[in-house]
């Protein structure tokens, strides 16, 4: 009984070992068998990925390439239409100016009438309606307050025929336009009134038929007298004559100076209609230059998220080429060794499967 208690102590000991030991072998083989595979495998997908990559990027780069070609082409309209709007806006910055200095000019030379105009508008708006019809109410006012009222008529328009008095003696004149200015001036007084405020607006719209006879009539024979360039002695005749002749110094003035100047507004009007029509232009001009530059602000947003995927794409491509090369080396390297490795194997699986009996045999 001890020597086949002995016998199995062996036996069970002995093939413990060989167990494994062979069991060891055949694993290291079968993992490197697996390691193989998992390779052979590897090298077939990167294959199949490159295969999939390969389309994807041709067609990223020829739409990156398209991209760019088309954002060079609109970059070229862009310029063109670039230079044509700086010319227009010196163009239309020269109008701007010579525009400028026609109404500068304008100005200028209105500004010699127009202060003394308000300033008499400003005295015929505060004329003493009283004072007025103490005037209308002489029967033979003094020769001033007539030269004055003459000063009126012809400036208003009214005109007088001469003709004789009773004696046959020919009418003073100044009595004749005194006659006239008490039934057709001074009979409304706030139409007078009136009349004066709104007559160099009729000066200048030229709704005044006649007023150049009028006025070289008045600048000969009236507004030279001390009655008109005096306003002591105007006073001295009446407060409310001198509103009066401030309005007509004033009026023969601005009529002056409008004379000179609406050529010049008209100038002004023509070059401010230029003006209106290049601005006009000028602004679908730059519509238009807005409208190409925002396009190529896309297109350039295009092309950089083209030129982005077509890196990631290439970077992925040339990942994988090298994961596939290395693979492929593996493979390669290793393609001799698997044959062994098989063989190997299946060599320590039969010994494994055979062990029991080498065992009994070498216990024995």
């Amino acid at each position: 009984p001890t020597s086949y208690l002995e016998l199995l102590s062996t036996f069970k000991s002995l093939l413990s070992k060989m167990r494994t030991g062979i069991s060891g072998s055949k694993h290291r083989y079968d993992h490197g068998l697996d390691t193989l595979k998992r390779t052979e495998e590897e090298v077939e997908d990167k294959q199949q990925a490159l295969e999939l990559l390969k389309p994807h990027l041709k067609t990223t780069m020829a739409e990156t390439q398209e991209a760019e070609v088309e954002i060079a082409r609109e970059k070229e309209e862009a310029g063109e239409i670039r230079k044509v709007v700086a010319q227009e806006e010196g163009e239309t910055a020269k109008k701007e100016a010579e525009a400028r200095s026609i109404e500068e000019h304008c100005q200028t030379e209105l500004s010699e009438a127009l202060p003394a105009l308000h300033k008499a508008m400003e005295a015929v708006r505060n004329i003493d309606k009283g004072q007025l019809t103490l005037i209308k109410a002489m029967g033979q006012p003094p020769e001033g307050i007539k030269l004055v009222m003459s000063g009126v008529c012809i400036m208003l328009g009214e005109t007088v025929r001469a003709r004789k008095d009773a004696t046959g003696k020919m009418q003073n004149e100044l009595d004749l336009y005194w006659d006239v200015c008490k039934k057709k001036i001074l009979n409304d007084l706030g139409r007078f009134q009136s009349t004066m405020i709104g007559f160099a607006d009729k000066i200048e719209k030229e709704e005044e038929k006649g007023i150049e006879q009028r006025i070289d009539i008045l600048q000969k024979n009236y507004l030279k007298k001390k009655e008109f360039c005096d306003m002591k002695v105007v006073e001295k005749l009446s407060g409310a004559l001198v509103g009066i002749v401030q309005w007509l110094t004033a009026s023969e003035l601005f009529y002056r100076v409008n004379k000179k100047v609406k050529p010049m507004k008209e100038t002004l009007e023509s070059a401010q209609s230029d003006l209106a029509i290049a601005q006009a232009d000028l602004k679908k001009k730059r519509e238009a230059l807005k409208q190409v530059d925002d396009r190529l602000d896309a297109l350039q947003r295009d092309l950089d998220e083209k030129k982005r995927r077509g890196q990631e794409l290439k970077e992925q491509y040339e990942d994988t080429s090298a994961k596939l090369d290395r693979a492929l080396k593996l493979v390669k390297g290793l393609a001799g060794e698997k044959v062994r490795y098989v063989e190997e194997s299946t060599r320590l699986g039969g010994e494994f499967a055979n062990l029991m009996g080498d065992v009994i045999l070498g216990a024995g």
